[in-house]
C-alpha cells in the first residue's frame, strides 16, 4: 500500500509523498523516481487545468456546438477569473483488490456495488484518490450568486469542468507511474455512478485522511466541501496501457431521456 498527497497554490501544484501503513501488501514503489518527477512536472503549470470551453458550455445547459457568442464570452470569462484562484490538492493510495460477487474488496474497507464490480473486472490493485480544485470557486460563485445570476452559473459550470480537468490529468500522471510496474489503469469511477453508494464516502475520508492531505470535509449529507471535489476509484490491471481500457458510459447509467448535461451531445 502506497498514500501519496499533493497539493499546490495558485502557481501550480507542490507533490509529497507519505508512506503509509495499512492492511495488505507493501504496495507499489517507483522504480524510476526520475519518472514520477517528470510527470508531476506536467500539473506545475496551472495553465494545464484549463478545460474545454465546448465543455464548460456543455455544464451551463449547452450542448455542444450550439452556444452562442454570448454564452462563450461568459465561459471564457469564467475560466479566466477562476484559474489564478485555483489550489488543486489531492492524496491517493493504492491496495490490493479482490471482487467476489458484487461485493469490492479494497483491502482498506468492502463496498457492495454491482455496477463496480463489473468495471473492476480483471483489475489485481486500486488506486483510491481524493482531489480539489480548492474553496476559490466556491467563493467566487457566492460572490455572484447574489449580484449576477449568470455569471455565476458560468462560474459553477466552469469550475465543474476544471475539477474533471484536474482528475484526468492525474489519471493520465498516475498511467506514466504505474506503467512502469506493468499496470494499466482504468476509468475512474466515484461513489454515486451506477449503485455505488454515497455511503462509502467517510470510508475514502478515513482512509484517505482527505482533510488533512487536501482540505476535503463531508457535510451530514455527505457532500464534499469544498464542492469542486472528487473521490474515485481507479482499477489496475496487469497489461499495456496500449490495450484497450473498458470504457465507462456514465449517461448510460442515468436513463433520463433528454438531458442538456449530456457527454453524447
Amino acid at each position: 500500500m502506497k498514500e501519496s498527497g499533493s497539493g499546490g497554490g495558485s502557481a501550480g501544484v507542490d507533490h509529497m509523498g507519505t508512506d503509509g501503513s495499512g492492511g495488505g501488501s507493501a504496495g507499489l514503489h517507483n522504480t524510476n523516481p526520475d519518472a514520477t518527477k517528470a510527470a508531476s512536472d506536467s500539473l506545475h503549470n496551472i495553465e494545464q487545468l484549463r478545460p474545454d470551453i465546448e465543455e464548460v458550455c456543455r455544464y451551463m445547459g449547452v450542448r455542444r456546438g450550439m452556444a452562442d457568442a454570448r454564452i462563450l464570452q461568459l465561459a471564457e470569462a469564467a475560466v479566466d477569473e477562476l484559474l489564478p484562484r485555483l489550489t488543486p490538492r489531492e492524496v491517493h493510495r493504492d491496495f490490493p483488490l479482490s471482487v467476489r460477487g458484487e461485493v469490492c474488496d479494497f483491502t482498506c474497507f468492502s463496498a457492495k456495488s454491482r455496477t463496480l464490480a463489473r468495471h473492476l473486472a480483471g483489475c489485481e490493485r486500486v488506486l483510491l484518490f481524493a482531489a480539489t480544485i480548492g474553496e476559490g470557486a466556491d467563493l467566487l460563485i457566492r460572490r455572484y450568486a447574489k449580484r449576477d445570476m449568470a455569471r455565476a452559473a458560468a462560474v459553477q459550470a466552469a469550475s465543474a469542468a476544471m475539477i474533471e480537468t484536474y482528475a484526468d490529468a492525474l489519471c493520465a500522471m498516475w498511467q506514466e507511474e504505474f506503467a512502469l510496474q506493468g499496470y494499466q489503469l482504468i476509468t475512474r469511477y466515484s461513489p454515486g455512478y451506477g449503485d455505488f453508494p454515497l455511503d462509502v464516502q467517510p470510508l475514502f475520508a478515513d482512509v484517505l485522511k482527505m482533510e488533512k492531505h487536501t482540505g476535503i470535509t463531508l457535510t451530514d449529507s455527505l457532500l464534499m466541501m469544498p464542492s469542486k471535489s472528487i473521490t474515485a476509484v481507479i482499477g489496475m490491471r496487469k497489461g499495456s496501457c496500449r490495450e484497450a481500457a473498458p470504457a465507462l458510459d456514465r449517461c448510460a447509467m442515468c436513463g433520463k431521456a433528454d438531458c442538456a448535461f449530456s457527454e453524447k451531445t
